[in-house]
């Protein structure tokens, strides 16, 4: 019996001691001001599920935590599912209004894709939110937020706004939604080491740009590591990396728009033909992928590319009479 009852002494204890770890986590050091996350409750989600959620998303640093505080303050079931926009590290107490409240009323999905530049992306933030490109524009700029990597002379966010959804409120700003979109930027890369030095001898700056024209160039994913490749092995060459993407985007032609005898001559730093080097700054927003293979090209001495008869694909050498049978047998409407 007194076992039994040291026991049961010992385990009130430890359920004083963990009550006591869980009220005195969540009163802990996280205070409001994280960064904004969209977070999805499932319909029907356990507390289980709702705590690994919310700790995958980092609203919560401990799910278990987060569970224990959730049952010691009877809360289980009146958590509402919706899509919500959260912040990262976010004190329980306003964390659990938030989802006894329910999601915002009204908001719109925003899905920008892969490899638009600012001005194509203020174009579909007009067709898709309340926002107008003016204003979104006008918002995209330096003066609103200025990502760590961006040089103390970057003029521009070009290459920051990261591809991805959003959830758009009816209240939401442009320069609130620019905000966002350079945080999702940060959070994405925030593994890659960029802010380091790398051994290519190029700038965190720099291997953002030139992984905007790895976003440009690659069509199937497994390639990009070999285009990357190619733009390392001709820049430590000197040659001019011939890239016509950084032509579309002097020129502002898109969508297969062909390109004149006078756009390819243009006087312009985005003339990757005429000029050696990498252009000036990013010609869209590349997705991680695209970063981790500027990072980290192919061991390989390519330093041509053409597509194949797939549209596709890419034949990759580093002769330049096979490059030039491969242009030769390329078809024309690639």
């Amino acid at each position: 019996m007194k076992k039994v009852l040291g026991f049961l002494v010992v385990l009130a204890f430890v359920g004083a001691a963990a009550a006591y770890f869980v009220l005195d986590w969540a009163k802990g050091p996280r205070v409001s001001g994280g960064e904004p996350v969209e977070v999805t409750i499932e319909r029907g989600a356990s507390a289980t599920s709702i705590a690994s959620t919310l700790e995958e998303a980092n609203v919560v640093d401990n799910a278990l935590a987060f569970r224990l505080y959730m049952r010691l303050n009877g809360i289980n079931a009146d958590l509402r599912a919706g899509q919500y926009l959260l912040e990262t590290s976010q004190p329980f107490e306003d964390l659990i209004a938030e989802l006894r409240k329910g999601p915002p009323a009204e908001f719109v999905r925003l899905t920008i894709p892969e490899g638009q530049n600012v001005e194509q992306t203020a174009d579909l933030v007009e067709e898709q939110t309340h926002i107008s490109a003016a204003d979104f524009l006008a918002a995209a700029t330096p003066d609103t937020v200025r990502p760590e990597i961006l040089p103390a002379t970057g003029t521009t966010l070009e290459g920051f706004l990261y591809p991805s959804t959003y959830f758009v409120e009816e209240k939401e700003t442009a320069e609130t939604l620019v905000t966002r979109m350079v945080a999702e930027f940060q959070r994405q890369t925030e593994d890659l080491d960029l802010g380091a030095d790398n051994e290519h001898g190029l700038t965190p700056y720099q291997i953002l740009v030139l992984a905007s024209l790895i976003e440009e160039e690659a069509k199937s994913a497994d390639e990009r590591d070999e285009i990357s490749a190619v733009i390392h092995n001709r820049l430590k060459m000197g040659m001019a990396l011939g890239i016509d993407a950084t032509i579309q985007y002097a020129v502002r032609k898109y969508e297969g728009q062909p390109l004149t005898v006078s756009d390819l001559n243009i006087d312009s730093p985005f003339n990757s033909r005429t000029r050696t080097g990498l252009p000036p700054h990013p010609i869209s927003s590349p997705r991680k992928a695209s970063i981790d293979a500027a990072l980290h090209p192919s061991n390989s001495d390519y330093i041509y590319y053409v597509l194949t008869e797939d549209c596709v694909h890419h034949l990759f050498t580093a002769d330049y009479n096979e490059f030039l049978v491969g242009k030769n047998n390329q078809p024309r409407n690639c």
